[in-house]
């Protein structure tokens, strides 16, 4: 079977303050997959994520060359194009962090806050909204008598949920996760795991770990990122 493109990355380097992080990466990265990128520590794993929305751009002394494509509605945009609002990528290009940050309101806002920023929140079917995105994460029935709480009481693996729901919430195309589980129990990072196996039936997922035994089970394409390289893909 051919796996579809989703993102096109082509001789993509990453520079900090004159050191190279990344060096001159080539990969596509298919569709409604889930593809997991691992290698030792400080080896340009996050950095390849922050390339894909962007967001390095308010970091002194960072600099970008090459190109990523992405596929958006048929069509693949080269994302580093000045003419294409960082606004529009962000939102169909959520990003996941390894410690959760829940966002000091409630369970409600914090899944809402993305539409908040759209101007979308206060539409009939925003309660409808929250309700899918949270029952898709995993945690609806765990907090649905919750909803007006501090989301800061919850636990680290709900905390995790929480903050993948609110990434979901604007329907992304693409879904970037540096180290989603390291903070987590067994327990809360399989959970997490068959998250992930669900939504990539609408999203493509990249994620960064350095659990090889998570990596075998979930994901369908692995590589290895050492020194600012691809060196192996299986």
């Amino acid at each position: 079977m051919q796996i579809k493109s989703k993102i096109k990355i082509k001789d993509l380097s990453f520079y900090y303050n004159g050191r190279t992080i990344l060096d001159h990466i080539s990969m596509e990265i298919g569709e409604n997959r889930i593809t997991a990128v691992t290698g030792p520590s400080g080896q340009g794993k996050s950095t390849l994520l922050m390339s894909l929305n962007r967001l390095w751009e308010g970091i002194e002394g960072a600099r970008a060359t090459g190109q990523i494509e992405i596929n958006f509605d048929g069509k693949f945009q080269n994302i580093h194009d000045p003419r294409y609002p960082v606004s529009e990528l962000r939102r169909r290009v959520g990003m996941v962090f390894q410690v959760p940050n829940p966002l000091p309101m409630s369970i409600s806002k914090n899944i809402l806050f993305p539409l908040k920023l759209k101007g979308e929140d206060k539409q009939k079917d925003a309660p409808f909204r929250v309700e899918t995105v949270l029952k898709r994460a995993f945690l609806w029935e765990e907090v649905k008598d919750r909803l007006n709480e501090d989301a800061r009481g919850l636990s680290g693996g709900q905390q995790q949920r929480l903050c993948i729901a609110r990434a979901l919430i604007l329907n992304p195309g693409v879904l970037l996760l540096d180290e989603p589980t390291s903070s987590l129990d067994d327990t809360s990072s399989r959970m997490i795991e068959r998250l992930l196996v669900e939504v990539k039936k609408d999203c493509t997922i990249l994620l960064v770990s350095h659990y090889l035994d998570q990596v075998k089970r979930i994901a369908d394409t692995g590589m290895l990122l050492s020194r600012g390289q691809l060196i192996q893909k299986w």
